[in-house]
């Protein structure tokens, strides 16, 4: 996937301590996403005001968007398409569902590059194959 975002020792961007929802691993489990490649977080003080304690959670083949209430988007990137978008990306799941990610979210350039690159993958190998 993205050489920007593998980190060492486990997924970039879990604080110490900081462990992944179990809800969210079973749903990444029963989805087959993929290893964790790693965690973003509200970086502005607007998103921390509008977004608290969401999350994002980027894997091999997909990502999850956590609102940090219980509520949770799942992106697979064979049924997404993305869009930059004026400094952001714009993930569309094919059934409505979608996804920004702006400069709120850290890291947001590596998310929205890997986004992009791991959608153009899963188009390329479904042509393929």
């Amino acid at each position: 996937m993205s050489d920007e975002l593998a980190g060492l020792g486990g997924p970039r961007g879990l604080a110490p301590g900081e462990k992944v929802p179990n809800q969210l691993r079973i749903l990444a489990m029963q989805e087959n996403l993929g290893n964790l490649l790693s965690v973003h977080r509200p970086a502005t003080r607007l998103g921390r005001l509008a977004l608290k304690e969401s999350r994002v959670y980027l894997y091999d083949k997909g990502l999850v968007a956590d609102n940090g209430r219980g509520g949770m988007g799942l992106f697979r990137w064979e049924h997404c398409a993305v869009a930059a978008k004026s400094g952001g990306w714009l993930v569309t799941r094919a059934d409505g569902p979608k996804f920004a990610v702006t400069k709120h979210w850290t890291e947001h350039q590596a998310l929205g590059l890997a986004a992009e690159r791991a959608v153009a993958q899963a188009r390329s190998a479904e042509s393929s194959g």
